[in-house]
């Protein structure tokens, strides 16, 4: 905002601060706001002229009339339409600076003067995401002749492969060859053998000059802008949605597996992308692997893609812009004569690379889950049910809502969660060491990264996996001393309240409370019940899993329905199984479908092991696993199996502690009970 003070009039105006050709092309509004306002309070000013002009004539000169502005009224102007001149815009070739100037006069008389300067791009460059983000799609040129020489590239990769070489976008309805078409353009672009440029410091905020499909083609040469824009342009192109994601001082290409889009043309939050990520709606494709050479798989690709919008690296990103939604606005592509941006033409390149085809992932979902409907209320189960859930405790001072770090818990390193999983359901003993300790001299992660597209860590974590054996990142000391907290406090509950409370917590929820601030909460999700085995001070801490079944945090499922409407069927009882245990990664994916169009909430794939328990839970916990022994009541059996019309209409006024008391008398081994 501008302001300018004058004896009678006051100018306000909104204007962008860069304009470009795309601005142009796009019809870009680049004035947001031009008001008038009148000073003198008691003096109305009639018959004034607004002009606005622009030096050099990048704009053309536009006047609005004012018939009368009312004493202290404020006056805006509708007609914000300016016309830009595309030809000057498109003859520059280096930035310069212009300036836009806004006039009011009366008659002779010049009222007041606002003079507000401008920077002008030269045309193939982009202002960044501070100034112009949705801009961006206009440099995604899918009509570049670049670019069908690469579709062509593609389909013969397909063909090759043994597969059909169309390339026809979402009209088989398949993610497979969705996944397929998108894998064979990388390998394409790999074949034009491009080399890496450094971008410019901070281009993703202040913008940079963009090389265009056959510019690359002809210079072999670009940064990591220009080749997702390329990618991005190809699978365009290919008729299907991608995404170009920025990121502190880089960028990758996304693409819908779906024909799906977002919400908006920009979007400056990751969990936005981190909701679809695990649904395989959604995948995201590291592009500085196409100038490595030799270059990573597409998988791998893939892989650290993903990673650029991880949880850990939130304060990095900086927007998404999605080129089909960019479309609908009229944001088009920019047209850019190869003279004027001093292409060549390209020149034959012999096939020295070839990398292929890689096949889809196996778990790569086609058609929607079927999930199960819950156990409905009016059944004696769902009755059941319905006061266990009166139990539950709903209070941010549940370590089942609002799991905190503490000193009688672990994070394990973990890769694959269900994996880890799957080794506990056979019996095995898992020992828990601490993560090792890389000496920079010898190990660097980042090089490592860069030539196997591995992480370090994640190396090291599956590798100890497969010797039954999880990591944590503390000291061998600090591990001890946490270890022994854990097992002691496991001990004790067990002594004193007969029974478990120590579970190995597989995934959490972010979510955010209702009209309250913006932190959030952690939850579990899914409840593993395990015991630890401690032989001697030396030998460490083994985890195994207890005879309890696995169980969702049915907490949290009570919390969703209440507070956020958000019901989740088919989890409130015996889990869903895969080949060898839990389904896990089936559960968190249930969760994300409910959560994913959720502000603030997200899946996290952590490994806490801990204790979650509430000031209710053994009571909650008996009506959950001794509910059969419960029914022997002649009073209990009738509320639930045979309620009478009164029964049922008071049915919630009856306290969970009067049937824990009527049970607590049949119940045998307990003190003050009598034996059946």
């Amino acid at each position: 905002m501008s302001d300018q003070d004058a004896s009678k009039i006051k100018i306000h105006t909104t204007l962008v601060e860069k304009i470009n050709f795309a601005c142009h092309q796009s019809a870009y509004a680049v004035l947001r706001e031009l008001q008038i306002e009148n000073l003198d309070e008691e003096q109305d000013l009639s018959d004034l002229t607004v002009k606005l002009e622009a030096s050099p004539a990048f704009v053309k000169s536009k006047t609005w009339t004012v018939d009368r502005l009312a004493a202290g009224g404020l006056l805006g102007m509708k007609d914000r339409d300016l016309e830009l001149d595309g030809g000057f815009l498109l003859g520059l070739t280096e930035s310069m600076r212009g300036t836009v100037t806004v006039r009011v006069t009366q008659g002779e008389q010049c009222l007041a003067e606002l003079a507000i300067p401008v920077e002008l791009l030269a045309c193939n460059e982009w202002g960044g995401a501070t100034y112009i983000p949705e801009l961006l799609a206009a440099f995604c040129t899918p009509n570049d002749p670049a670019v069908d020489r690469l579709l062509g590239q593609a389909s013969q990769i397909l063909r090759k492969a043994g597969k059909s070489g169309s390339i026809n976008g979402y009209d088989s309805g398949s993610r497979e060859q969705v996944w397929l078409m998108a894998s064979a353009i990388y390998s394409a672009i790999v074949k034009m053998q491009v080399g890496y440029a450094l971008p410019p410091a901070s281009f993703e905020s202040n913008g940079q000059k963009i090389r265009l499909p056959s510019q690359i083609e002809s210079s072999k040469v670009a940064t990591c802008l220009d080749t997702t824009l390329l990618f991005a342009a190809a699978l365009e192109q290919a008729q299907l949605n991608p995404l170009v994601i920025l990121t502190q001082g880089h960028a990758l290409v996304g693409l819908w597996l779906d024909k799906e889009d977002l919400s908006s043309v920009v979007v400056d939050e990751a969990e936005t992308l981190r909701q679809r990520i695990p649904l395989k709606e959604l995948i995201l494709i590291e592009t500085t692997f196409l100038t490595n050479h030799p270059a990573p798989p597409f998988s791998q690709a893939v892989k650290d893609g993903i990673k650029q919008v991880s949880l850990d690296k939130d304060h990095e990103f900086v927007a998404a812009i999605d080129i089909r939604r960019a479309r609908a606005h009229r944001i088009n592509p920019i047209s850019l004569k190869t003279e004027i941006a001093g292409l060549g033409e390209a020149e034959e390149v012999q096939d020295v690379i070839e990398l292929g085809l890689e096949a889809a992932p196996v778990d790569l979902p086609s058609a929607p889950v079927h999930i199960e409907e819950d156990v409905p209320e009016d059944t004696p189960g769902g009755r059941l049910e319905r006061w266990q859930r009166k139990l539950l405790d709903l209070s941010a001072r549940n370590p089942l809502l609002n799991q905190k770090p503490s000193k009688s818990s672990l994070t394990l390193v973990c890769h694959d969660p269900g994996e880890l999983e799957d080794v506990l359901a056979t019996g095995a003993r898992i020992s828990i060491a601490p993560f090792p300790q890389l000496k920079t001299q010898d190990q660097d992660s980042d090089i490592h990264r860069q030539r196997t597209g591995e992480e370090l860590k994640e190396v090291y974590a599956r590798d100890a996996l497969a010797k039954k054996q999880v990591l944590v990142d503390l000291t061998q000391e600090d591990l001890d001393k946490r270890a022994v907290e854990i097992y002691r406090k496991a001990q004790t509950s067990l002594k004193e309240g007969g029974a478990n409370t120590l579970f190995l917590a597989v995934g959490f929820l972010l979510w955010k409370p209702q009209d309250k601030d913006n932190r959030r909460y952690r939850a579990p999700l899914i409840l593993l019940p395990v015991s630890l085995e401690r032989k001697s001070v030396r030998s460490g801490v083994k985890m195994v899993a207890n005879d309890d079944e696995p169980r969702f945090n049915t907490t949290l499922l009570e919390l969703l329905k209440k507070d956020f409407g958000i019901e989740i069927h088919g989890l409130s009882g015996a889990l869903p199984e895969d080949e060898s245990g839990v389904d896990v990664a089936g559960i968190w994916n249930r969760v994300r479908r409910a959560i994913k169009d959720v502000p603030g909430f997200e899946v996290v794939e952590e490994t806490v092991l801990g204790h979650f328990s509430f000031a209710k839970y053994l009571m909650w916990k008996d009506l959950v696993d001794r509910s059969e022994a419960l029914k022997e009541s002649p009073v209990v059996r009738h509320l639930l199996d045979t309620p009478r019309e009164a029964y049922e209409s008071d049915i919630r006024f009856v306290d969970p502690k009067e049937i824990d008391r009527e049970y607590t008398l049949n119940r045998p081994g307990i003190p003050g009970g009598s034996k059946p």
